[in-house]
């Protein structure tokens, strides 16, 4: 079962597969899971606690009312990651963790290693 989770919705608890959200909106102590066929599943658990459940190395918190999948982002701004078509808002203090989940090649990428390359020499 490493591949789904089981979410409260009224009486029953229904599998919901990761690989089928394409994120997920806060609405007070509830959420509302939106898949890849669009549809919308109104589950009983707060985006707080999904964000500790669920697993970070396929999700992450992007904003106050946002939990994205990482596998399902199509581009992203500072602002803004599209999912799907749509945009999802990207707060300030979410930026860095979701450049690192994203394993973005960062813009001074060959000065750091330029800058390493001589570190290593004038070591030796």
């Amino acid at each position: 079962m490493q591949d789904s989770f089981f979410a409260s919705v009224g009486r029953e608890h229904i599998r919901i597969f990761y690989s089928s959200v394409l994120y997920i909106i806060a609405k007070g102590n509830y959420a509302t899971v939106v898949d890849i066929d669009k549809q919308k599943k109104c589950i009983h658990h707060t985006l707080t606690c999904l964000e500790e459940f669920l697993p970070s190395h396929l999700f992450t918190r992007v904003h106050r009312s946002y939990i994205i999948s990482l596998a399902k982002v199509e581009k992203f701004d500072k602002d803004t990651v599209f999912i799907d078509g749509e945009q999802i808002p990207v707060n300030e203090q979410s930026q860095e963790i979701l450049y690192k989940r994203l394993n973005v090649v960062p813009k001074d990428c060959e000065k750091s290693r330029v800058q390493k390359n001589l570190k290593r020499e004038f070591s030796s």
